[in-house]
């Protein structure tokens, strides 16, 4: 009884981690998408989603290597580019 209330436990958890994970994939997309139909900073606009791109597929490899801290950093750095996506937004807007 106790093994299959772990094994839930562990389930529940993997499961918002995968959930986590996709809202912030389709937040990247979102705001890449903004950035481009407000005609932001082109060169800006294909930085950020190349380095988001590789940091996204390196914090994966990471993650199935179980290689800490390189996972963490790779998802920071993917954070720091959805962030600047919202500069990028903020500044068209605001001009």
């Amino acid at each position: 009884m106790g093994l299959r209330i772990c094994a839930l436990a562990i389930l529940v958890l993997f499961s918002l981690y995968t959930g986590w994970t996709m809202l912030i994939a389709e937040q990247s997309l979102a705001l890449g998408g903004l950035a481009v139909a407000l005609e932001a900073a082109t060169l800006s606009v294909l930085w950020l989603s190349v380095v988001f791109t590789v940091a996204r597929v390196l914090h994966t490899l990471a993650y199935l290597r179980g290689l800490q801290p390189w996972r963490t950093l790779f998802y920071g750095i993917g954070v720091i580019c959805l962030l600047g996506f919202c500069l990028l937004i903020t500044a068209r807007i605001g001009s």
